[in-house]
């Protein structure tokens, strides 16, 4: 009884974080370029184009749940410093097509595709990338899927989706901590047979900290004060990954280093775009 009680929970909580929690919605004029992933999905992003002389562009990921529009303040902040930038929406989100998330696991090829797109465009200077929380932990595995970025920033992303989906159990079970951690792992371990038996997804392959990330520079920026994804992840990131590069925010919280220090962040992103990497081509 135990038991088929657990596989029912891990079932409704596979479902849960598979499948998109919202139809497509309907396009707008800014939703302007469109590609085709491998699979065929329609994937859509919003082209912001440079208002300054420069030769770099930058791709621009969103979080679980939302979609590219978050990242159209922050594109035009780019694009005044001369900076070209698409925000997507990634597949399962917003306008872009596909009825599944791969929290990477499809994700990183899409991602890939995408930053071959803007190689496309006036990008002389070399592509770039920011991610935001799912959408960081996907760009670092799209480095390993071959996605040709001179250099990535990485606002909160998880280190692997095994352990924050451990520790989103841990949070909320309101039970004493040893046991929230081993029942956790059982809920998860059920959730990712069910997931791959049912959709071929392995979900056990989404862990950006296993990623051969081939020297791409990485500037990992983690709130302090991150409740959502714990900051040990992104330490466990700068442990692992080479080339990469942690600023801790004492006092941010999830995804909002922005916020709390705005000139400091724009100054680190900034130069993250520019002279860190100019040597470190691709």
């Amino acid at each position: 009884m135990a038991f088929a009680l657990m596989a029912l929970i891990a079932i409704y909580l596979a479902e849960g974080a598979i499948r998109r929690s919202a139809p497509p919605r309907l396009a707008t004029k800014e939703d302007g370029v469109t590609i085709r992933a491998v699979d065929g999905t329609q994937l859509v992003g919003r082209l912001v184009r440079r208002e300054a002389a420069g030769d770099r562009c930058v791709l621009l990921l969103h979080g679980v749940g939302d979609d590219g529009s978050s990242q159209l303040p922050f594109a035009k902040n780019l694009a005044a410093k001369g900076i070209t930038g698409i925000a997507i929406d990634i597949r399962g989100h917003g306008v872009s097509g596909g009825e599944l998330r791969g929290y990477g696991v499809l994700e990183a090829g899409d991602t890939a595709l995408w930053a071959n797109y803007l190689r496309t465009l006036d990008c002389d200077g070399g592509v770039f990338g920011y991610g935001a929380s799912m959408g960081a932990a996907i760009l670092i595995q799209s480095v390993g899927a071959g996605a040709p970025f001179k250099a990535i920033v990485a606002e909160c992303p998880f280190s692997s989706f095994r352990l924050i989906a451990e520790q989103r159990i841990q949070q909320r079970s309101g039970v004493p901590l040893w046991l929230s951690r081993a029942v956790s792992e059982a809920l998860v371990s059920l959730a990712f047979t069910y997931v791959e038996l049912k959709y071929g997804i392995d979900l056990a392959l989404s862990a950006p900290e296993n990623t051969n990330t081939r020297g791409v520079p990485i500037l990992l920026i983690h709130g302090g004060q991150d409740n959502n994804v714990p900051p040990e992840h992104s330490i466990r990131l700068k442990d692992k990954l080479a080339d990469a590069t942690l600023w801790l925010v004492p006092g941010a919280a999830h995804i909002n280093a922005n916020q709390v220090a705005p000139f400091e962040f724009d100054e680190r992103v900034n130069a993250w775009f520019s002279t860190v990497t100019r040597s470190k081509g691709h």
